[in-house]
């Protein structure tokens, strides 16, 4: 604690220190601004002497003056200033000690450099689920039978370390270890690291079916729901997402807005960032046309993402994961455009990419982000490619 305490008076002091230098330099520019307002007022008061008197003169005296004060020395004004940087928390080692840092930014001009470092084929058309395991073991399923498989990196091929024969939806890591799964049932399944078998949970949302499952940080529990039926659409009853504690006790339901207008078609995915703020892929057709809700823990609906202006001006958003940086911005996959989003927490669009122009990646589909700050997305297979759907591992700057 006295470690972290002195680290953040440090960081606190630096930030005041450029605080007070951006306050002076907003004061001088103000000042100079003031000063130039003030000659061209006086110099508009002595045109329009000039031009309402009778005194032949008192004219040439003043067109004398004016002729002088048209091409003085103009001390330039500042209009841009640069912002203060950003806290962006880090994993505390106290060995090392790493706690955070402040970080110059500017989203109007930030850069994003995106690098792919490896690909591995995998024996599925389509990677719709993915999550980083620890030791290099990844979890994921897929299209047609999405049965979940456990499987090791080695070079640039996967090794197969288990397969489980259930239909995963959504899946997710849990704090004391294993994995979270939606299999489309009334309550959510776990997939024990200790006995590898699936296991009940007390994470139930009868009569509703879970969708997107996620664990924040202090152990929450979001589930999007929807009404037992076959398939997604119509919409035949409520379409929910439902958070809950570590206990399986419901905390808050988010189901209607503060107008009371319906929130969800179809909570499809769901991630949060360290601000705990909630982004949900909202499905809103059968042809996968979508939005990201954004929702906090107080006051629900805090905006809504439906695509880029300039993608959209051609291409209709249709995301299918997401994941938050540390930064607390939000990557998201649009496989059927092959774009990759990047948000902020305002939900503004900070930056986009073609990833088949830029990386080489066709159809990115599912995200996920290891400790290292590595993306790994799963894809679909391309067109007539063999049912080798691939996985990459992307390393980027500027998160």
């Amino acid at each position: 604690m006295d470690e972290v305490q002195k680290q953040t008076n440090k960081i606190m002091k630096e930030l005041d220190q450029r605080k007070e230098i951006l306050v002076k330099s907003v004061n001088d520019a103000e000042n100079r601004s003031d000063k130039i307002n003030r000659d061209l007022d006086f110099r508009k008061t002595n045109l329009s002497n000039a031009i309402n008197s009778n005194n032949a003169n008192k004219i040439f005296s003043i067109y004398s003056e004016e002729k002088t004060s048209r091409n003085p020395t103009i001390e330039h004004v500042e209009t841009t200033f640069k912002k203060l940087p950003t806290f962006v928390p880090q994993k505390l080692e106290v060995k090392e000690f790493k706690f955070g840092s402040l970080v110059e930014t500017n989203e109007d001009k930030k850069q994003f450099e995106f690098k792919v470092i490896k690909q591995y084929k995998t024996k599925l058309p389509i990677v719709e689920n993915l999550v980083c395991g620890d030791d290099a073991d990844i979890l994921m399923s897929g299209f047609p039978n999405y049965e979940l498989q456990m499987v090791k990196l080695s070079d640039e091929s996967l090794n197969n370390l288990h397969i489980f024969k259930k239909h995963v939806y959504n899946m997710t890591s849990f704090p004391s270890g294993g994995l979270l799964l939606s299999l489309k049932e009334s309550s959510l399944k776990i997939l024990s690291n200790r006995s590898s078998k699936l296991e009940p949970t007390k994470y139930k949302v009868k009569p509703s079916v879970t969708l997107a499952v996620h664990v924040t940080g202090d152990h929450t529990i979001l589930v999007g729901t929807r009404e037992n039926q076959q398939n997604s659409f119509p919409v035949n009853g409520p379409r929910q997402v439902i958070m809950m504690n570590i206990d399986g006790k419901k905390e808050k339901v988010y189901h209607t807005d503060n107008k009371g207008r319906l929130i969800f078609t179809v909570p499809f995915r769901i991630t949060t960032d360290n601000n705990k703020n909630i982004y949900v892929i909202d499905t809103l057709d059968e042809k996968l046309s979508g939005r990201i809700v954004a929702l906090n823990t107080t006051n629900g609906v805090r905006w809504v993402y439906s695509g880029n202006s300039d993608t959209n001006k051609e291409l209709t958003f249709k995301p299918k994961d997401l994941v938050a940086t540390n930064s607390t911005n939000i990557v998201v996959t649009d496989m059927s455009n092959d774009i990759i989003h990047i948000i902020n927490t305002s939900g503004q669009c900070i930056h986009y990419l073609n990833t088949i122009e830029q990386l080489g990646i066709h159809c990115p589909c599912s995200i996920d982000m290891d400790n290292t700050g590595t993306l790994y997305i799963g894809c679909c297979r391309y067109q007539s490619e063999p049912e080798e759907a691939k996985i990459y591992t992307v390393q980027v700057s500027g998160f």
